[in-house]
């Protein structure tokens, strides 16, 4: 009897944890397209961008309003816990935008970086949710501006 109590209690524990874990994920992921997707044009003074060896600065409303109507549509997904989105080759642009009020903010691309309940996490950005296609939308805006994206 005491052996079925202990598995019983086992499987529940096992279940609980799981469930906790999906839910864990589930509010971090939303928490990051939440985050990028209320970046806010009010104040932004300039957009840097950084990445595939070239830097580029935007200055006008239209451009930092495409940057920022393109970063709404990333979807977001936590990475396991041995992801590390600081290794070599993980980030291909560094986005900062500039605010008059002297705040900056900094998205990555394609990995992302995010506080979380159980500290910063790292989180891998796509659209459609899609590996190899949404890695290739998640580029389309800066093609204008980076040689090697160009075709």
């Amino acid at each position: 009897m005491k052996k079925k109590l202990v598995l019983v209690l086992l499987i529940f524990a096992a279940t609980g944890l799981f469930l906790a874990g999906s839910l864990f994920r589930s509010v971090s992921e939303r928490s990051v397209e939440h985050y990028l997707s209320n970046l806010s044009a009010d104040g932004l003074t300039k957009i840097s961008i950084y990445g595939l060896g070239e830097s580029v600065e935007l200055y006008t409303a239209e451009e930092q309003e495409e940057i920022l109507n393109h970063l709404d549509k990333f979807q977001a997904t936590l990475g396991g816990d041995d992801s590390d989105t600081q290794a070599a080759g993980g980030i291909i642009f560094d986005i900062k935008l500039f605010y008059a009020d002297g705040r900056e903010e900094l998205v990555t691309l394609p990995a992302f970086r995010y506080p979380t309940l159980l500290g910063d996490r790292d989180f891998y950005l796509s659209i459609d949710g899609e590996k190899v296609e949404g890695a290739k939308k998640l580029y389309v805006p800066f093609r204008k501006y980076f040689r090697l994206l160009q075709d």
